[in-house]
């Protein structure tokens, strides 16, 4: 069940899929803190912020109940298509209403770079599997097993 996957992940995917919390924190807060002056109001607008993971971890345990590795990779997929619009379509714009497009990619590059160490160190500590694409099917030391799907 979702017990046994979510043991069976560990840590390291944890931190990958939360590494970007601290960053998104200091966006949250950052103009809230500019326009007010005021950091408890950046802190209780962050920690608005941050309760809608809670929340939606209790909205996906009350739609399932069961669920299968297959339906985790789509959903995972599903949320990396969000991130990447919100990105190109909020985000990123308006940037580059404040700043020159130039500081908006190298800032856009550094968040890239900040969170590819963040997980190449957790590689090397053996907090994090990796992908064989030679193989379509493998277990990983750490326990789990998962099948790359196809479409051909």
């Amino acid at each position: 069940g979702i017990r046994d996957f979510c043991l069976s992940r560990g840590l390291g995917d944890v931190y990958k899929r939360q590494a970007h919390n601290i960053p998104e924190g200091m966006a949250v807060a950052s103009p809230i803190y500019h326009a007010t002056g005021s950091k408890s109001k950046a802190f209780f607008y962050s920690l608005i912020s941050g309760a809608c993971e809670p929340l939606g971890a209790l909205i996906f345990g009350f739609f399932f109940k069961e669920i299968d590795n297959y339906t985790i990779q789509c959903l995972l997929a599903a949320v990396a298509g969000v991130m990447i619009l919100v990105s190109c379509q909020e985000l990123m714009p308006i940037a580059f209403e404040y700043i020159k497009p130039e500081k908006a990619m190298i800032s856009n590059a550094m968040g890239m770079i900040f969170i590819s160490i963040s997980i190449y160190m957790l590689h090397g500590s053996g907090g994090l599997h990796s992908h064989d694409h030679d193989s379509h099917s493998h277990s990983n030391a750490h326990g789990h097993g998962h099948d790359h799907y196809h479409d051909h």
